[in-house]
Protein backbone atom coordinates (compact mmCIF):
# COMPACT_ATOMS: atom_id res chain seq x y z
CA UNK A 1 0.00 0.00 0.00
CA UNK A 2 2.91 2.35 0.74
CA UNK A 3 3.96 2.12 -2.92
CA UNK A 4 0.95 4.25 -3.87
CA UNK A 5 2.09 7.15 -1.73
CA UNK A 6 5.64 6.80 -3.04
CA UNK A 7 4.46 6.93 -6.66
CA UNK A 8 2.31 9.97 -5.96
CA UNK A 9 5.11 11.85 -4.21
CA UNK A 10 8.25 10.77 -6.06
CA UNK A 11 7.28 10.20 -9.70
CA UNK A 12 7.12 13.47 -11.70
CA UNK A 13 3.98 14.02 -13.78
CA UNK A 14 1.64 11.88 -11.67
CA UNK A 15 -1.79 13.44 -11.11
CA UNK A 16 -3.35 10.64 -9.06
CA UNK A 17 -2.64 7.05 -8.03
CA UNK A 18 -4.83 4.41 -6.43
CA UNK A 19 -4.16 0.81 -5.41
CA UNK A 20 -6.68 -1.96 -6.03
CA UNK A 21 -7.36 -5.51 -4.90
CA UNK A 22 -10.02 -7.62 -6.59
CA UNK A 23 -11.80 -10.93 -6.29
CA UNK A 24 -15.09 -12.76 -6.73
CA UNK A 25 -17.58 -12.63 -3.87
CA UNK A 26 -21.11 -13.64 -3.02
CA UNK A 27 -23.41 -10.78 -2.03
CA UNK A 28 -26.80 -11.18 -0.41
CA UNK A 29 -29.80 -9.05 0.56
CA UNK A 30 -32.65 -10.68 2.46
CA UNK A 31 -33.50 -13.83 0.46
CA UNK A 32 -31.62 -12.83 -2.70
CA UNK A 33 -27.97 -13.50 -3.49
CA UNK A 34 -25.62 -12.90 -6.40
CA UNK A 35 -22.02 -13.68 -7.41
CA UNK A 36 -20.18 -10.54 -8.48
CA UNK A 37 -16.79 -8.83 -8.79
CA UNK A 38 -15.37 -7.03 -5.77
CA UNK A 39 -12.97 -4.10 -6.00
CA UNK A 40 -11.20 -2.74 -2.97
CA UNK A 41 -9.69 0.59 -3.91
CA UNK A 42 -8.79 4.11 -2.78
CA UNK A 43 -10.89 7.26 -2.95
CA UNK A 44 -9.11 8.49 -6.11
CA UNK A 45 -10.68 5.60 -8.06
CA UNK A 46 -13.97 7.44 -8.52
CA UNK A 47 -12.23 10.39 -10.21
CA UNK A 48 -9.76 8.35 -12.25
CA UNK A 49 -12.32 5.90 -13.61
CA UNK A 50 -15.31 8.24 -14.04
CA UNK A 51 -17.08 6.39 -11.24
CA UNK A 52 -18.66 9.20 -9.25
CA UNK A 53 -21.92 7.71 -7.90
CA UNK A 54 -25.11 8.64 -9.73
CA UNK A 55 -26.89 8.37 -6.37
CA UNK A 56 -25.48 8.51 -2.87
CA UNK A 57 -21.74 9.04 -2.40
CA UNK A 58 -18.30 7.41 -2.60
CA UNK A 59 -16.45 6.40 0.55
CA UNK A 60 -13.89 8.71 2.21
CA UNK A 61 -10.23 8.40 3.20
CA UNK A 62 -11.30 8.24 6.85
CA UNK A 63 -13.60 5.29 6.10
CA UNK A 64 -10.76 3.54 4.31
CA UNK A 65 -8.36 4.06 7.22
CA UNK A 66 -10.79 2.66 9.78
CA UNK A 67 -11.73 -0.22 7.44
CA UNK A 68 -15.38 0.79 7.37
CA UNK A 69 -17.93 -1.67 6.04
CA UNK A 70 -19.47 0.55 3.35
CA UNK A 71 -20.09 -0.31 -0.30
CA UNK A 72 -20.84 1.35 -3.62
CA UNK A 73 -22.59 -1.00 -6.04
CA UNK A 74 -23.19 -1.25 -9.77
CA UNK A 75 -26.60 -1.23 -11.45
CA UNK A 76 -26.56 -4.97 -12.22
CA UNK A 77 -26.10 -5.73 -8.52
CA UNK A 78 -28.90 -3.28 -7.70
CA UNK A 79 -31.21 -5.04 -10.14
CA UNK A 80 -30.37 -8.57 -8.99
CA UNK A 81 -30.55 -7.89 -5.25
CA UNK A 82 -33.04 -5.07 -4.80
CA UNK A 83 -35.37 -4.99 -7.79
CA UNK A 84 -37.48 -1.85 -7.29
CA UNK A 85 -36.26 -1.21 -3.73
CA UNK A 86 -34.00 1.81 -3.13
CA UNK A 87 -30.67 0.27 -2.00
CA UNK A 88 -29.21 3.39 -0.36
CA UNK A 89 -28.82 2.85 3.37
CA UNK A 90 -29.69 -0.84 3.12
CA UNK A 91 -27.42 -3.57 4.52
CA UNK A 92 -26.00 -6.27 2.26
CA UNK A 93 -23.74 -9.18 3.12
CA UNK A 94 -20.47 -9.65 1.24
CA UNK A 95 -19.15 -13.14 1.95
CA UNK A 96 -21.44 -13.11 5.02
CA UNK A 97 -20.02 -9.77 6.30
CA UNK A 98 -22.50 -6.91 6.69
CA UNK A 99 -21.96 -3.74 4.62
CA UNK A 100 -24.04 -0.59 4.25
CA UNK A 101 -24.80 0.56 0.70
CA UNK A 102 -23.85 4.25 0.42
CA UNK A 103 -23.83 4.80 -3.36
CA UNK A 104 -24.79 3.53 -6.81
CA UNK A 105 -22.16 3.61 -9.54
CA UNK A 106 -22.88 5.25 -12.92
CA UNK A 107 -23.95 3.01 -15.78
CA UNK A 108 -20.99 1.72 -17.81
CA UNK A 109 -22.67 -1.06 -19.83
CA UNK A 110 -21.29 -4.40 -20.97
CA UNK A 111 -18.08 -4.94 -22.91
CA UNK A 112 -17.12 -7.97 -24.99
CA UNK A 113 -15.67 -9.62 -21.90
CA UNK A 114 -17.70 -8.54 -18.91
CA UNK A 115 -20.57 -6.52 -17.47
CA UNK A 116 -19.02 -3.30 -16.16
CA UNK A 117 -22.05 -2.72 -13.94
CA UNK A 118 -21.76 -6.11 -12.19
CA UNK A 119 -19.45 -4.85 -9.46
CA UNK A 120 -19.19 -3.89 -5.79
CA UNK A 121 -16.58 -1.31 -4.73
CA UNK A 122 -15.44 -1.05 -1.10
CA UNK A 123 -12.52 0.69 0.68
CA UNK A 124 -9.08 -0.80 -0.05
CA UNK A 125 -8.10 -1.67 3.52
CA UNK A 126 -11.55 -3.11 4.23
CA UNK A 127 -11.22 -5.43 1.25
CA UNK A 128 -7.67 -6.47 2.13
CA UNK A 129 -8.12 -7.21 5.82
CA UNK A 130 -11.83 -7.89 6.31
CA UNK A 131 -12.93 -9.66 3.11
CA UNK A 132 -10.14 -10.99 0.87
CA UNK A 133 -7.36 -11.53 3.40
CA UNK A 134 -4.63 -10.01 1.21
CA UNK A 135 -1.48 -8.29 2.45
CA UNK A 136 -0.56 -6.92 -0.98
CA UNK A 137 -2.31 -4.97 -3.74
CA UNK A 138 -3.09 -6.52 -7.13
CA UNK A 139 -2.33 -3.41 -9.18
CA UNK A 140 -1.99 0.36 -9.00
CA UNK A 141 -3.81 2.78 -11.30
CA UNK A 142 -1.71 5.82 -12.21
CA UNK A 143 -3.06 8.90 -13.95
CA UNK A 144 -0.55 11.18 -15.67
CA UNK A 145 -1.00 14.94 -15.65
CA UNK A 146 -0.46 15.10 -19.43
CA UNK A 147 -0.99 12.49 -22.13
CA UNK A 148 2.46 13.10 -23.63
CA UNK A 149 4.10 12.27 -20.26
CA UNK A 150 2.64 8.76 -20.02
CA UNK A 151 5.75 6.90 -21.26
CA UNK A 152 8.04 8.85 -18.92
CA UNK A 153 5.69 8.32 -15.98
CA UNK A 154 5.48 4.59 -16.72
CA UNK A 155 9.24 4.15 -16.82
CA UNK A 156 9.80 6.30 -13.73
CA UNK A 157 7.22 4.25 -11.81
CA UNK A 158 8.94 1.00 -12.80
CA UNK A 159 12.34 2.34 -11.79
CA UNK A 160 10.94 3.46 -8.42
CA UNK A 161 9.35 0.06 -7.76
CA UNK A 162 12.55 -1.80 -8.66
CA UNK A 163 14.43 0.35 -6.16
CA UNK A 164 11.82 0.11 -3.40
CA UNK A 165 11.54 -3.67 -3.66
CA UNK A 166 15.26 -4.22 -4.26
CA UNK A 167 14.76 -6.35 -7.35
CA UNK A 168 18.08 -7.93 -8.46
CA UNK A 169 19.29 -7.06 -11.99
CA UNK A 170 18.62 -10.59 -13.28
CA UNK A 171 14.89 -10.24 -12.49
CA UNK A 172 14.26 -6.60 -13.37
CA UNK A 173 13.17 -7.27 -16.96
CA UNK A 174 9.88 -8.94 -15.96
CA UNK A 175 9.49 -7.70 -12.38
CA UNK A 176 6.74 -5.17 -13.17
CA UNK A 177 4.31 -4.70 -16.04
CA UNK A 178 2.66 -1.46 -17.13
CA UNK A 179 -0.49 -1.43 -19.24
CA UNK A 180 -0.85 1.88 -21.02
CA UNK A 181 -4.54 2.51 -21.69
CA UNK A 182 -3.71 5.01 -24.44
CA UNK A 183 -1.85 2.25 -26.34
CA UNK A 184 -4.72 -0.17 -25.80
CA UNK A 185 -7.19 2.41 -27.10
CA UNK A 186 -4.99 3.02 -30.16
CA UNK A 187 -4.84 -0.71 -30.89
CA UNK A 188 -8.64 -1.03 -30.61
CA UNK A 189 -9.12 1.94 -32.93
CA UNK A 190 -6.78 0.41 -35.51
CA UNK A 191 -8.62 -2.93 -35.26
CA UNK A 192 -11.97 -1.18 -35.76
CA UNK A 193 -10.61 0.64 -38.81
CA UNK A 194 -9.35 -2.62 -40.31
CA UNK A 195 -12.73 -4.29 -39.75
CA UNK A 196 -14.50 -1.34 -41.37
CA UNK A 197 -12.31 -1.62 -44.51
CA UNK A 198 -12.89 -5.39 -44.59
CA UNK A 199 -16.66 -5.01 -44.38
CA UNK A 200 -16.60 -2.28 -47.04
CA UNK A 201 -14.58 -4.55 -49.35
CA UNK A 202 -17.03 -7.43 -48.87
CA UNK A 203 -19.97 -5.13 -49.58
CA UNK A 204 -18.28 -3.83 -52.75
CA UNK A 205 -17.59 -7.34 -54.02
CA UNK A 206 -21.20 -8.33 -53.29
CA UNK A 207 -22.49 -5.33 -55.26
CA UNK A 208 -20.23 -6.14 -58.22
CA UNK A 209 -21.25 -9.81 -58.28
CA UNK A 210 -24.92 -8.88 -57.92
CA UNK A 211 -24.61 -6.30 -60.71
CA UNK A 212 -23.01 -8.82 -63.08
CA UNK A 213 -25.80 -11.29 -62.32
CA UNK A 214 -28.50 -8.71 -63.06
CA UNK A 215 -26.69 -7.61 -66.25
CA UNK A 216 -26.56 -11.22 -67.51
CA UNK A 217 -30.26 -11.68 -66.83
Amino acid sequence: VDDVGAIRERVPGVAQASATVNGRVRVAYQNRNWNTSLLGTGTAYSRMRAAEPQAGRFFTDAENQRRARVAVIGLTVVRELFGDVNPLGETIKINKISFQVIGILPVKGASAWSDEDDIVVIPLLTAMYRVLGKEYVDYIDIQAERREDMDDVSQAAIDLMIGRHRVPPSLQQDAFMVRNLAEIQSALTETSRTMAWLLASIATISLIVGGIGIMNI
